[in-house]
C-alpha cells in the first residue's frame, strides 16, 4: 500500500499551534497512512507532506499558509463536488484516502466546527469505477496448517473463498491471483515480509498488500462478525461453521470493509466456496500466454478473448463476462444449462436485438445498491437506480419471447412487488435529473412533500407572501397606509402613521416608535418571518431528511436488488454469447464426459477477427488419451503452429464458460485444467533468465497435470544448447505419455526434428505439420495442419520475407547447405557404425534409425564423426583466406594476361582438391 513520506509536521508541540492546526494534527496522527482530506467550507485542504503528495500525483499547484512563528506549511486543496475523481486517480495509484468532514454547521461567534474522518477509500473499497473488470478485496490468514483466503467483490456484495494446505499455497495462490482481479491484499501484520513475498509469487497482485491487527483474524472474533453481519445465529448455512480458517478470511475482509467505511456492510449477503472440482483451473501463465483479457503488446483489451466476445450493453454483464472467461466450468449440468439458454436466445435473432436495445439504458446496478449499503449513494445514484428499474417490465417482457430452456428458466421471473414499490416511490420523490450531491437541495419533486413544498413557496415568493399579508391586515383594519418593512435590527415589521393608530388592533404588539409612526408586529408575522428567513434552511434539512428515508428504504430492499442485479448480468451475458454466435457463425460444442477431443474447422477467435488480407484457415483436431494423446507438430515458423495450439485451448475453454464456438463441430471431453508454455518471457529483477522462467512453467505443468488435463507445450527447451534443450523435450513428452495409461493431451509444437521419432517408439505420440507448398520462387504457407512430420523448417525462407538483406540470406543459404552435407554425412556415418556395433539378432532394421539408439551413437561417436568434416571446412576457409591475401598484394598494373591465367588456373585445381 502506498502511502504519504512520513509527515515532517510542525517542529512545535500541538498545544502551541492554532486551534484548526491543532484539529488536523490530532486528526492526522490517527490516519498516518492516508492522505487526509480535510474539510474546511467548500475545499478539502491538504497539509504538510500529504500536500506535497496530493500536488505532485494530481497536478495541482502547490501553496503555504503561515503556521506560528512565522513557519510555512505546504498545502493544497480541492473543491468538495469535485472530490470524487481526486479521489479515484488517487487510491488508483495505490494511495489510501481518509475524508474528514464538518459534522455541525459554523454559527457565529464559534471559530472551530467539529470534525470527523467519516470515510477511509482504499484501492480494495473503491466503488467509483465502472470498468470491466472486478475489483476484489483479498484476506489471507494463516491457522496451523490451512492457509484461507477470500476475496470480496465490494461491488455485488459476494465473497468468495476456500481453504488451501500450507504446503500447496504458493502454487494454488498463483492459480487464484490469475483468476480473481485483487485490488488489494489483507494480511496479518505479524507475518515475515518474506511469507508476503513468496505467496505473492512472480506473477501476484501488484496491488498493496495491508496489513491488518492480528486479533482481526482470530477464528473466533471472525465468527461473531460473519454473524452480526449475515444476520443469523449459525454460519451453517454459508458452510461457515465448520471452516474455520475460511470463516476468518471472510471475516477479516468483512471488518476491513466495515473499519474503512464506518457503516455495517449490509449489501455483503452471499459466501462461495470455490470448488476444483467444479472449476477449469487456469494458471496465471495460461491467462497471460492465451491472451484472455489482457494482452502482451500493451495490457489492453484489443486482441484478447475478452475483446471479441465483449458486446455486452450492462456494466454488470460486462464484469460477469471477464469473470465466465477466468473461471470456467467443470460441472457438465451447469455448462449445459448456459449452452441451452444461448441456443434458445440463438434462434430468435430479431427478438434477441429488442431484448439487448431493452438492456442498454441499465446502469451499474450493482455499484449503485453497495454505494447504498455502505452510505455513499448520491441523489443521482438512485435517479440512476430509477431509471434501471423502470425498465425491467419491458426486459421482462421480451423474455417472453422464449420457452424457459436451461438457465433462461432462473431468469424469466419478473422483479417482486418490493422492487415496483421501491421504484414507484423513487419516481414520484425524485426529479428528473437529480444532482451528484444532497448539500444544496433541489432533488425532491415537487408535490412530494407538503411541508418541503410550503418552505420552497416561502423561500420562492417571500415577496407575495408579505405583499398578501400586508393586503389583508390593510383590509382587516381599514388602515390604507399600512405598509410591512423589514430591517437588520428589529426584521419584518407592520408600519403605522400616527393619524391611524387609534385603529391599531389588540393584538399588534409595539416594537419601535418613530417621529410620524410606530412600528409593530404581530404573531402571523412573527411566524411568517421566521419561515422567510429560515426557508431555504429548513428545505435543505428536511429534502436531506426525506433522502435519507428514501436511502432506508432502499437498504430495506438490498437483498432483492441484488437478485435484480445479478439476473440482469446473466441476461446480458448470455444474450453476448448469443449475439456473438451469430455474428461469427459460432456452434454449439457438445460437451461430454469422456476425454476425446474432437474439433472439425476449429478457427482461432481471436485472429480470424483481426485478419482483414485474408481468410482464416480451419482446421481439424483431434485428441484421444487412447490412441492420439500427444501430437508433435513440426513446420516452419509463420506457418500457423502457435495460432493452431491457441485456438485449440480457446475453443475448450469457450465452451466450457458455456458459449458457441469457433468450428464446423465440436465434441469437447470436460478439462479440468489448462496448461501453456508459449513464448519467451524473462524475471531479470528475480534473477531468472528466459530459459529458467521456462523450466518453472514447464515444471509446474508437470507436477500438476492430470489425466483429463489439456497441456500447450510451444518450442520447450530452445532456451539452452540444442542437445540440451531437446533432451529436456525429449523427456517431458516420454513422461506425459508414460506417467498415466491415458494421460493429458498435449500438442507439442517444436523445431527439433528428431522428436518425431517418439511417433516410433510410443503407440500415442502422433506427428503432424504446417503444410508448405514450395516452388522456385520460394514457399507459401498454406496454414493447414496434415498428417505426418516436417522435414524442413524454411528458417531461411522466412528471415528473407523479414526482411533480411539479399547477401545475409545468400550467405546463410551457403551456410546450410554445407550443414545439411555435414548432417547427411554424420547419417551415413552413423548407420555404419550403429550397423557395425550391432550384434546379428539386434540390427536395427532398415531405413532410418529409432531415434534413441541414434542418440546413444551420435554421443558415443560425435568427437570421430565431427571432426575430419570441420577440418576439411577449416582448410577450405583458410585456402581462401590466402587467396584473398594475394589478390590483394598483387599489383595489378605489374601484371601480364599470361601471369593472371597462371594464377586463376594454379587456385582452381588447389580448391577442386578432394576435402
Amino acid at each position: 500500500m502506498k502511502a504519504p513520506p512520513k509527515d515532517r509536521g510542525p517542529t512545535l508541540p500541538v498545544e502551541a499551534v492554532k486551534p484548526l492546526m491543532r484539529q488536523y494534527l490530532q486528526i492526522k496522527r490517527k490516519y498516518p497512512d492516508c492522505i487526509l482530506f480535510f474539510r474546511l467550507g467548500d475545499f478539502y485542504e491538504m497539509f504538510f507532506d500529504d500536500a506535497v503528495t496530493a500536488a505532485r500525483e494530481l497536478d495541482l499547484v502547490l501553496t503555504s499558509r503561515e503556521k506560528d512563528e512565522g513557519q510555512r506549511v505546504p498545502m493544497c486543496g480541492v473543491p468538495w463536488f469535485a472530490a470524487e475523481g481526486y479521489i479515484a486517480r488517487l487510491v488508483r495509484r495505490g494511495y489510501k484516502v481518509a475524508i474528514c468532514e464538518q459534522m455541525e454547521a459554523p454559527t457565529p461567534g464559534r471559530r472551530l466546527v467539529r470534525r470527523e474522518v467519516v470515510r477511509i477509500v482504499t484501492p480494495g473499497t473503491f466503488l467509483g469505477d465502472e470498468g470491466p473488470e472486478a475489483a476484489y478485496l483479498a484476506g489471507l490468514v494463516l491457522h496451523r496448517d490451512r492457509l484461507g483466503v477470500a476475496f470480496l467483490n465490494v461491488a455485488d456484495g459476494e465473497v468468495v473463498t476456500c481453504e488451501i494446505p500450507v504446503a500447496e499455497a504458493a502454487d494454488r495462490l498463483a492459480d487464484l491471483w490469475s483468476r480473481f482481479p485483487v485490488s488489494e491484499v489483507l494480511y496479518p501484520e505479524g507475518w515475515p515480509p518474506e511469507r508476503c513475498r513468496r505467496w505473492q509469487g512472480s506473477n501476484g497482485p501488484s496491488a498493496p498488500w495491508t496489513p491488518v491487527p492480528d486479533w482481526v483474524t482470530d477464528p473466533a472474533y471472525a465468527r461473531e462478525l460473519c454473524r452480526r453481519v449475515f444476520r443469523v445465529e449459525s454460519l451453517q448455512a454459508f458452510d461457515l461453521e465448520d471452516r474455520p480458517v475460511a470463516c476468518a478470511a471472510v471475516g477479516t475482509v468483512l471488518h476491513y470493509l466495515e473499519e474503512t467505511q464506518r457503516v455495517p456492510a449490509l449489501h455483503v449477503r452471499t459466501v462461495r466456496h470455490l470448488s476444483v472440482e467444479r472449476a477449469l483451473v487456469l494458471d496465471a501463465a495460461t491467462v497471460r500466454n492465451l491472451e484472455l483479457v489482457r494482452n502482451l503488446a500493451d495490457g489492453t483489451t484489443h486482441g484478447t478473448l475478452f475483446g471479441v466476445l465483449d458486446h455486452t450493453q450492462t456494466p454488470m454483464g460486462q464484469r460477469l463476462l471477464m469473470d465466465w472467461i477466468l473461471q470456467p466450468l467443470q460441472d457438465r449440468a451447469a455448462i449445459e444449462r448456459r449452452l441451452d439458454a444461448v441456443e434458445a436466445l440463438v434462434g430468435r435473432p430479431a427478438e434477441l436485438e429488442e431484448l439487448r436495445r431493452r438492456l442498454r439504458p441499465i446502469p451499474d446496478l450493482s455499484r449503485i445498491v453497495a454505494r447504498i449499503g455502505v452510505g455513499t449513494a448520491t441523489p443521482r445514484d438512485l435517479g440512476r437506480l430509477r431509471e434501471g428499474l423502470a425498465q425491467l417490465p419491458a426486459v421482462w417482457q421480451c423474455l417472453q419471447a422464449w420457452p424457459p430452456r436451461g438457465l433462461l428458466e432462473e431468469l424469466i421471473e419478473p422483479p417482486g412487488d418490493e422492487v415496483q414499490a421501491l421504484t414507484d416511490e423513487l419516481r414520484r420523490a425524485l426529479i428528473d435529473d437529480p444532482p451528484p450531491h444532497t448539500k444544496d437541495g433541489g432533488f425532491i419533486r415537487d408535490g412530494y412533500d407538503p411541508e418541503l413544498d410550503r418552505y420552497r413557496a416561502v423561500a420562492r415568493d417571500s415577496r407575495r407572501v408579505l405583499l398578501e399579508f400586508e393586503r389583508r391586515e390593510r383590509q382587516r383594519t381599514g388602515i390604507p397606509n399600512l405598509r410591512v418593512g423589514y430591517n437588520r435590527v428589529f426584521g419584518y415589521y407592520i408600519e403605522v402613521t400616527r393619524s391611524y393608530l387609534g385603529r391599531v388592533p389588540a393584538d399588534y404588539e409595539r416594537r419601535q416608535t418613530l417621529t410620524q409612526a410606530e412600528r409593530f408586529t404581530t404573531p402571523e408575522l412573527r411566524q411568517l418571518e421566521e419561515q422567510i428567513l429560515t426557508a431555504e434552511e429548513r428545505a435543505l434539512s428536511l429534502e436531506q431528511d426525506l433522502f435519507r428515508r428514501l436511502l432506508e428504504q432502499a437498504r430495506a430492499c438490498i437483498p432483492a436488488l441484488q437478485r435484480v442485479a445479478e439476473r440482469v448480468a446473466r441476461l446480458d451475458v448470455l444474450a453476448n454469447l448469443a449475439y456473438v454466435a451469430l455474428r461469427h457463425r459460432y456452434v454449439r460444442p457438445h460437451i461430454h464426459e469422456g476425454t476425446t477431443l474432437e474439433i472439425r474447422g476449429g478457427r482461432h477467435p481471436v485472429l480470424e477477427t483481426l485478419l482483414t488480407d485474408r481468410t482464416f484457415v480451419p482446421n481439424d483436431t483431434r485428441l484421444d488419451p487412447s490412441d492420439q494423446q500427444i501430437i508433435v507438430l513440426t513446420g516452419p515458423n509463420m506457418g500457423g503452429k502457435s495460432t493452431y495450439l491457441r485456438q485449440v485451448a480457446l475453443i475448450c475453454l469457450m465452451a466450457q464458460m458455456g458459449s458457441f464456438v469457433p468450428a464446423e463441430s465440436a465434441s469437447i471431453g470436460l478439462v479440468d485444467r489448462i496448461f501453456t508454455r508459449v513464448g519467451a518471457t524473462d524475471h531479470l529483477s528475480r534473477g531468472q533468465s528466459t530459459f529458467m522462467v521456462e523450466m518453472i512453467e514447464t515444471a509446474y505443468i508437470v507436477r500438476n497435470a492430470t489425466p483429463r488435463s489439456l497441456i500447450i507445450l510451444d518450442e520447450i527447451g530452445r532456451g539452452t544448447s540444442t542437445f540440451d534443450g531437446m533432451a529436456i523435450a525429449w523427456a517431458v513428452l516420454e513422461y506425459l505419455h508414460e506417467r498415466w495409461p491415458s494421460g493429458p493431451r498435449t500438442l507439442f509444437a517444436t523445431h527439433f526434428h528428431e522428436l518425431v521419432h517418439l511417433a516410433d517408439l510410443y503407440p500415442r505420440v502422433r506427428n503432424y505439420a504446417v503444410a508448405v507448398h514450395e516452388d522456385a520462387e520460394g514457399i507459401t504457407f498454406l496454414y493447414r495442419i496434415v498428417p505426418g512430420p516436417s522435414d524442413k523448417s524454411y528458417g531461411v525462407h522466412v528471415a528473407r520475407r523479414a526482411g533480411l538483406p539479399d547477401e545475409v540470406v545468400r550467405r546463410a543459404q551457403q551456410i546450410l547447405g554445407e550443414l545439411e552435407g555435414l548432417e547427411k554425412s554424420l547419417e551415413a556415418a552413423v548407420g555404419r557404425i550403429s550397423s557395425s556395433e550391432a550384434s546379428p539378432p539386434e540390427r536395427p532394421p532398415a531405413g532410418p534409425l529409432p531415434a534413441m539408439k541414434r542418440q546413444e551413437v551420435v554421443r558415443r561417436h560425435l568427437p570421430a564423426l565431427v571432426q575430419p568434416t570441420l577440418l576439411a571446412m577449416d582448410a577450405r576457409y583458410a585456402a581462401l583466406e590466402k587467396l584473398a591475401e594475394e589478390l590483394l598484394g598483387m599489383d595489378l598494373d605489374a601484371v601480364s594476361p599470361r601471369q593472371a591465367w597462371e594464377f586463376l588456373e594454379r587456385w582452381q585445381k588447389r580448391l577442386r582438391k578432394p576435402r
